[in-house]
């Protein structure tokens, strides 16, 4: 997904308001799609494993929050996922079941869905730990659901936290 852009550009229209609409579009099979088209700032779109859903971040209600919409009939209504400290980096489990989120302390954040033909039914959100300001959209969540990988500082560490990546690590070990 991508949001098309500023003033200027031939897809950005002048409503009323806020100054330009943001264009989220799907990149299918076969090239891109325009989505939906708002005032607010949509942005980090991820469907669901059956790709009947769209959970992504929307600044509409003043701040960052997460939301739910049907996929690909933007029309078929919005659920507000996040709770009141708002939220991004949304990800869904692999079997659709939960959506998960980072919340503006910082919390990784778990709410369990039921998506229905017409409608989710969204759960009681629940804690899952700190997650901290480095995971605000690196992190990466196992099949199951139960397994998190994200970046950490060590403790005692200040300012920049080098990453190593070892390429061809199995002939390393080989030796």
């Amino acid at each position: 997904m991508r949001p098309e852009g500023p003033p200027g550009n031939e897809d950005s229209q002048r409503p009323p308001r806020l100054g330009f609409t943001r264009r989220f579009e799907a990149k299918l099979r076969g090239g891109h799609r325009p989505y939906l088209q708002t005032e607010f700032k949509e942005r980090a779109g991820h469907l669901s494993p059956d790709e009947r859903w769209m959970a992504h971040v929307s600044d509409e209600a003043g701040g960052d929050a997460v939301y739910i919409r049907p996929f690909p009939n933007v029309n078929g209504g919005k659920w507000r996922v996040s709770g009141g400290a708002g939220g991004g980096a949304s990800r869904w489990r692999a079997d659709g079941k939960e959506i998960l989120y980072v919340d503006g302390s910082g919390q990784l954040i778990a709410v369990p869905v039921k998506l229905g033909d017409q409608s989710p039914a969204l759960g009681v959100p629940q804690v899952l730990f700190q997650a901290g300001s480095l995971t605000r959209t690196l992190y990466a969540v196992s099949r199951d659901g139960t397994r998190f990988l994200m970046p950490a500082r060590s403790e005692g560490s200040e300012g920049e936290v080098p990453l190593t990546v070892v390429l061809n690590w199995p002939t390393r070990l080989r030796k």
